[in-house]
């Protein structure tokens, strides 16, 4: 269940991105490029191109897409950390990880879509020259129960408005490989899931992964997908919490309470709940704090 933040100028606290930077708001309009793309920079500072769609728009409003899910994963990836963003999209979750991780850090990016991996790819190539930034590692895989299958996409209809709604569909005409996250070879701390519904599939591709403690944090949407998602976590070990928003920061809350934001109810199960709640207490947006880019070493 949603609860949107108040209308009209109450619901302006509900929105950091504006009242810490109005000027934003000059950039509402700002065209795409002659094919068909946006070139934007994040409200943290780094470069990302989009597609003319839901989160290109977003982020061209906003600085940000999703606000609370980005704080989470500000706060929940530690310096060093490993995070696999599966349905990375144009990899705009890889490059927060990528950001909060640091370069001791790594990040996987599945994608599955082939022309959105193309541009995941091409924002991976700019971001390499960041020195401060994790390592991203691009996959154009579907992540399933195994690896070196087929499945197909379909695109359903919107799909022109987001490209994140390409599913894995029998009925579907893009065929991809499909990868387990078992067959990474990575031990992730952060695992992103964001899959329209093949969420239990990629679970059945990580039950290796799964048995080793990893991951520490999971990420995913609280869709009608969700059910059987979360008694698998839960009976994995881990507690389930929902993501909501308060004016000054984001908020735990227990996973069947109403959440409070402007984007997609989001849930986080994580096997240390302690851990999570101290990361939640501190008051602010840190992925609101604007950063230069590191030039990078030669050599990277």
């Amino acid at each position: 269940m949603e609860l949107r933040p108040p209308r009209g100028l109450r619901g302006i606290a509900y929105k950091p991105y504006l009242w810490r930077r109005p000027t934003r708001l000059l950039r509402r309009n700002t065209p795409p490029d002659g094919d068909g793309l946006l070139p934007l920079t994040t409200a943290f500072g780094l470069p990302i191109t989009c597609f003319d769609d839901h989160i290109g728009s977003s982020i061209r409003r906003t600085g940000v897409h999703e606000l609370v899910i980005t704080e989470a994963v500000v706060r929940l990836v530690d310096r060093g950390d490993v995070a696999v963003d599966v349905g990375a999209n144009v990899g705009y979750t890889a490059l927060v990880c990528a950001l909060a991780a640091g370069p001791r850090g790594r990040v996987v990016a599945v994608e599955a879509h082939p022309d959105v991996s193309g541009l995941l790819r091409r924002n991976v190539a700019a971001w390499s020259a960041d020195a401060g930034l994790a390592p991203i590692d691009p996959l154009e895989n579907a992540a399933s129960t195994s690896s070196g299958g087929v499945v197909r996409l379909a695109e359903p209809l919107g799909y022109a408005g987001n490209r994140g709604v390409a599913r894995v569909d029998d009925a579907g005409t893009i065929p991809v490989e499909t990868v387990a996250i078992d067959d990474l070879g990575v031990q992730p701390h952060l695992l992103k899931l964001d899959v329209e519904g093949h969420e239990t599939f990629v679970l059945d591709g990580a039950v290796k992964l799964l048995q080793t403690g990893h991951p520490r944090d999971v990420l995913f949407e609280a869709s009608e997908h969700a059910i059987g998602l979360t008694e698998r976590l839960s009976s994995a070990g881990f507690e389930l919490f929902g993501l909501s928003q308060d004016i000054s920061k984001p908020v735990l809350v227990a996973a069947d309470a109403p959440q409070r934001h402007w984007d997609a109810p989001m849930l986080l199960a994580t096997r240390d709940p302690d851990r999570a709640r101290r990361r939640f207490t501190a008051v602010g947006w840190q992925c609101l704090r604007r950063r230069r880019a590191a030039p990078s070493p030669s050599g990277r």
